[in-house]
């Protein structure tokens, strides 16, 4: 029952995105936050109350943490304002939990935190029922935190931070994580943006990705990178920064 719900609600989502002529992984997020509080979506799932999505509809998807849980992973999406990391630190205290690990993101107005928790004690549903009083007109949800998953076939995959930089296309974004899929090339973390080239006449696309990937397909990934820089006529570069401990690693490896 549960992956028929979670095919629907897929399915219902593609075809969201299709009507909204959304080309770009940048916007993702915010096409994501309005079908959720859609009515196609609120009329086929009756757990909806107001804009707020309820703690049922998130178990069809992703699992209620059980009684025993204290590794959590707790999101929050909505129309940006002032005190909403205030509100969520603020519950977790009470509930004698702290953030590990976060990751936020300002959209287009919209507001969407990522958060590692750790309670001190086993989770109760309780932490739910307060954010979503605090927050009422966000989408809350809270799940158990999944293990970290073992690599494929025990083979020992490095990290790279790969950057892309060029002119900005609809399927540019959609080429380069198809290639990355295509590659067995597992996407860590991807910001993009598009600016303005003054002097250009044309928008340009940066993004940068963290990858990870088998060792002995290294040679078949910078091949494909540079069949990307041959299509879209754009700098691509690639860093291992599997043994980073900052953010200032040299160059170790290039398509230089």
């Amino acid at each position: 029952m549960h992956r028929s719900r979670t095919n629907m609600l897929y399915n219902s989502f593609l075809i969201f995105v299709t009507k909204t002529n959304t080309h770009s992984i940048q916007a993702s997020r915010i096409v994501m936050l309005k079908f959720l509080t859609s009515k196609r979506f609120i009329s086929a799932n009756p757990c909806i109350v107001g804009s707020s999505i309820c703690r049922r509809s998130y178990t069809a998807i992703n699992g209620e943490p059980s009684a025993k849980s204290r590794s959590l992973v707790v999101t929050i999406s909505g129309t940006d304002h002032i005190g909403i990391v205030a509100a969520l630190t603020k519950r977790l205290t009470e509930f004698d939990g702290c953030v590990l690990k976060s990751k936020m993101a300002r959209l287009a107005g919209e507001f969407a935190v990522i958060a590692h928790v750790d309670l001190n004690k086993p989770y109760n549903t309780g932490l739910l029922t307060a954010l979503n009083t605090d927050l009422p007109n966000y989408a809350v949800s809270i799940r158990s935190a999944s293990p970290q998953p073992p690599p494929i076939d025990g083979e020992r995959r490095r990290s790279y931070m790969c950057t892309f930089e060029g002119p900005n296309e609809a399927t540019t974004l959609t080429e380069i994580s198809a290639t990355f899929a295509s590659l067995n090339c597992n996407i860590d973390d991807l910001d993009s943006d598009v600016v303005h080239a003054p002097f250009a006449g044309y928008k340009v696309l940066k993004a940068r990705a963290y990858i990870s990937f088998s060792e002995e397909h290294t040679a078949s990934v910078k091949s494909g990178l540079y069949g990307l820089m041959d299509t879209h006529t754009m700098h691509v570069s690639l860093k291992d920064v599997t043994d980073s401990v900052s953010d200032t690693l040299e160059l170790t490896h290039s398509l230089s």
